[in-house]
């Protein structure tokens, strides 16, 4: 499962070490995590997009492409701003799960979206317990989406025999060759940055 973290950069000398927690945490739940906590703009971009953009161009692509290709966001909002606000939105545009922590507030008083939840903490415990919380609810409830779906005879047996040979079930090894072309897919990845 892929989690995007994103936090108040203007607050980072003070809270690094709870930004430092949430990250190391949601990778110890087994989640790849996207973020400029532990990442450069090239990792996600690439080094053509980064020489071509401009850092404010950059950033708002970064944000998006992180977003986009995640299963849910995770905002740090202790100090609370207009940028991430915007991030918050933009991942429910994309119908993304939203958990907004904060050791000040609980924004889920004044921000009601199915997909958007909020927690407040003030001990590390706390933190972790929440963020475990939120990752299990998004692997039980958000992460698929159900398809039925016919397969001819030989295909149903390509994909036994594909399951079997990589150690997964029938299911995941659909997901695996779907993603598999994705990521491939430079057509369909331009038109998604639309």
């Amino acid at each position: 499962m892929r989690i995007f973290f994103t936090a108040s950069y203007s607050d980072k000398e003070k809270n690094q070490k709870t930004y430092d927690k949430a990250v190391e945490t949601l990778e110890r739940l087994g989640c790849e995590v996207i973020s400029l906590e532990i990442q450069s703009y090239e990792d996600l971009l690439g080094k053509p997009a980064v020489k071509a953009l401009k850092k404010n161009e950059m950033h708002y692509m970064y944000v998006k492409q992180g977003i986009q290709s995640s299963n849910a966001v995770v905002i740090e909002a202790t100090r609370d701003n207009f940028r991430l606000g915007f991030e918050a939105a933009l991942a429910l545009v994309y119908n993304k799960p939203v958990l907004c922590i904060s050791q000040e507030k609980d924004y889920s008083k004044y921000i009601k979206h199915k997909n958007f939840f909020s927690k407040k903490y003030t001990a590390e415990a706390e933190l972790t317990a929440i963020l475990r919380e939120f990752v299990d609810e998004v692997r039980d409830k958000h992460i698929s989406v159900r398809f039925n779906g016919y397969f001819t005879p030989e295909q149903m047996n390509f994909l036994k025999w594909i399951s079997k040979h990589r150690g997964k079930n029938v299911s995941e090894a659909v997901r695996d060759l779907i993603q598999e072309e994705l990521d491939d897919s430079r057509d369909y990845e331009e038109l998604v940055k639309l």
